[in-house]
């Protein structure tokens, strides 16, 4: 019997079928390849490091008739904007150009008073270090004091701080200017910013940062000191990690520890004052106690101010010696209680 032929329908769909299949295969390898060199791509690809921007910072600390400006700049961008060779940026290094920073940084420091007026500035204490900035990495800095004074008449309290250290070259610089210091305002527990100094790209110019402390206030200085002495009895107390009636036991005892602390001092002092307040020689020796008293209270007041002073320290250096005075106190007082002892018994002896 003679075979039938296909029928001519059928052979081309099936080399149709046949075709399809190849393409699907060969489109399947070429993902699985581009698929495997992005794999391997990304894994031996080394991760990037971010670019370090690190900021410069000046922290004011207000003073009667000075203001104090602590300045800190990274080291290399110093290095960049000044064209000088720091090194490696040790103590050693920054001291040996020490002028030539100074003369670096009083060329971009122009304080003035909202009239145009300019401020006198000086700088000081050159210092060097390393910090990290979130995001930044580890960074040299170097460190110095400036003392801005206002001209004669001038509010200190108000004025333009036109400082671009750095920034006038590094265009993306940025300066943040903090308020450290100031005991009319009632500020002293943490730096407190109150504006940035960096490039106007509309102008190309570095825009001095306008500084208004507003008014002094004596009350404002006596609250912050009341708020201080609360906040360091809370910190005290929070680092015991106590809480509810431990707390409350707690507070009670520390202050119940301060006053007989204080007692035991009056019953150390106060009898041989007795003694001596009947001496002709009481009132003398009560006015210079007091006078020194008082000498050594402005002096630590100038001190809790932020202003060194050799009363301050002249005063802490004496506090090792406070049991050898009352020592002497006892001494005199009772040398004088015999010497008056002997003095009323003579004429009763003789009568």
């Amino acid at each position: 019997m003679t075979p039938v032929p296909p029928s001519p329908a059928v052979a081309p769909r099936s080399g149709l079928r046949r075709g399809t299949r190849r393409m699907r295969g060969l489109a399947g390898r070429a993902l699985l390849s581009l698929v495997g060199a992005l794999a391997i791509a990304v894994l031996s690809a080394q991760p990037a490091s971010a670019h370090i921007l690190p900021t410069s910072t000046v922290i004011l600390d207000v003073h009667a008739s000075v203001i104090d400006a602590h300045l800190r700049n990274p080291l290399d961008d110093v290095e960049a904007a000044s064209g000088l060779d720091l090194g490696t940026g040790t103590a050693a290094e920054v001291a040996a150009q020490a002028e030539e920073l100074r003369t670096y940084i009083l060329a971009h420091f122009h304080p003035t008073s909202p009239s145009g007026e300019a401020w006198s500035v000086t700088v000081d204490g050159f210092a060097t270090g390393s910090t990290e900035e979130l995001g930044t990495g580890v960074f040299g800095y170097i460190t110095v004091t400036a003392h801005m004074v206002p001209p004669p008449g001038a509010d200190e309290r108000a004025f333009n701080l036109g400082y671009d250290v750095v920034a006038h070259q590094v265009v993306t610089h940025v300066v943040l200017v903090s308020l450290g210091s100031d005991w009319s305002a009632g500020t002293g527990s943490r730096p407190r910013e109150i504006g940035t100094i960096k490039l106007d790209t509309v102008s190309g110019d570095v825009t001095p940062l306008t500084v208004a402390l507003g008014e002094e206030s004596a009350w404002s200085g006596f609250a912050s000191m009341v708020v201080l002495g609360i906040s360091h009895i809370r910190a005290t107390l929070a680092d015991l990690d106590l809480s509810g009636g431990q707390l409350a036991l707690s507070l009670l005892g520390f202050n119940i520890g301060i006053e007989l602390m204080q007692l035991v001092v009056v019953a150390l002092v106060l009898p041989p004052l007795i003694v001596l307040a009947r001496t002709s020689g009481y009132r003398p020796l009560r006015l210079t106690a007091a006078t020194l008293a008082g000498i050594a209270a402005t002096g630590w007041l100038l001190a809790r101010l932020s202003i060194p002073n050799a009363v301050s320290d002249a005063a802490d250096g004496l506090t090792g010696a406070s049991f050898l005075v009352v020592c002497a106190l006892w001494f005199t007082a009772l040398v004088l209680a015999v010497v008056e002892f002997w003095r009323m018994r003579k004429p009763a002896e003789s009568a």
